[in-house]
This record gives C-alpha cells, structure tokens and sequence, in this order.
C-alpha cells in the first residue's frame, strides 16, 4: 500500500515475470493524480499497468527500459481503490520508484456544481491537471451587452473557453487561448438570466484569469 500520496517508494523488482503491487485510496474531494513509475535499474523492460478495483485499465505501458519512466495524469474517482502492477521482463533484479501525488480540482467540472462569479472583479483560478474543464456562472444585472474575458496567465498549453446561456446555446468560443493571450467577448445579455464560462485544460496545469 502507498500510505503517503506524493512519496515516493523504491522497491526491488525480482527476476523474470514476477510481479510487484501497491495500491492506494483517492481522497474524498475531486483531484487530478499523478502517477510515475520509474525504472532505475532493471536491466531489460518492464511493464507497468494501472487499474481500478474492477481491473479496469486506466493506463498501462509495455516498454518502461532502464531509466525511462511511465506517468500518467488522470481524474479519479473519489474515495476508491487504485492498484499498480509492475511486470519484470529481465532475468536480472533491479529497483523500481513509484509516485502518486494528487492535486485537488478546484473548480466544479459540471454546470450544477458551477462557482459563483462577482461582477466586474477578476477571478484567478487553474487548470489542474489534463482535460479539466471547470464552471463558472453569473446573473446580467442588466439588459446590455457585458464583455467577458478569459486569459491564459500560466498554462504551457492552450485552453479553450465556452460562454453559454441556461439552455447550452453556445454566444462565444475561443479553442486556442495560448500562455498570455486571452479570449475577449462583446456579448449582449438578458437581465435576471444565468450564463455560464467553461474554462477547459488541454493537458498539464497553470493558472488563468476570467472577468
């Protein structure tokens, strides 16, 4: 068992097709895991697979060689068991280190678990890690037309941005909004009706601003 998340556990791999287990829970809020398996000194391949309860793969890699590594970053389901398989292929033991680190989803990923958004300030929130998609929403005090704007403050990769109304209809998009470059939207609103941002993450994390 992996007792710490973001320890990291070195054990050694005996010879040819042995196996080596750990296991770990997930918290219980929404987060993004790490995990990283690194072969430090098995002289040949080995293989790694990484799987729910169920023995439902969620990655796996057949070629891990001598100083390479497997990672993968995931959104888990909260309050499960997880289990990593590590497959020697070599007729000679070595050492393998093995990494989960968990970091939690700040932003609700669904319209129902949207935040809240406060007139004419900036929000600062992140990406955190691949594919999040995070909500936001907010009423027109006023019929007008509002500029709304998403920036990308400190993601490597581009993020993309949606502004819907309450029946999904799309009023804006951007799908290319790289580091420092943001999407700036004219829109004319409804007063008393809620409109939704969604802020999507390629892949990796960093940090952006909506207004």
């Amino acid at each position: 068992k992996l007792p710490n998340l973001g320890t990291s556990y070195v054990g050694k791999l005996p010879t040819n097709r042995t196996e080596m287990w750990y296991k770990f829970k997930t918290l219980s809020t929404d987060a993004f895991y790490t995990i990283t398996v690194k072969n430090l000194s098995v002289p040949d391949r080995i293989e790694v697979y990484f799987m729910d309860a169920d023995e439902d793969e969620v990655a796996r890699d057949y070629y891990v060689y001598k100083n390479e590594q497997m990672s993968t970053n995931v959104k888990l389901r909260n309050n499960k068991m997880y289990y990593i398989k590590i497959v020697a292929t070599s007729s000679k033991a070595g050492n393998v280190k093995t990494t989960v680190s968990a970091r939690k989803d700040a932003i609700g990923d669904t319209r129902r678990k949207a935040k809240a958004l406060t007139w004419k300030k900036t929000l600062t929130s992140s990406v955190d890690g691949n594919g999040d998609s995070d909500f936001f929403k907010f009423k027109a005090p006023k019929t007008r037309v509002y500029t709304i704007t998403v920036k990308n403050a400190s993601c490597k990769d581009r993020i993309e941005a949606y502004v819907t109304d309450k029946y999904e209809e799309e009023l804006a998009r951007d799908y290319y909004i790289y580091k420092n470059e943001q999407m700036s939207a004219e829109i004319k609103l409804t007063k008393g009706q809620t409109y939704y941002i969604q802020v999507l993450g390629v892949s990796g994390t960093g940090n952006y601003k909506v207004t």
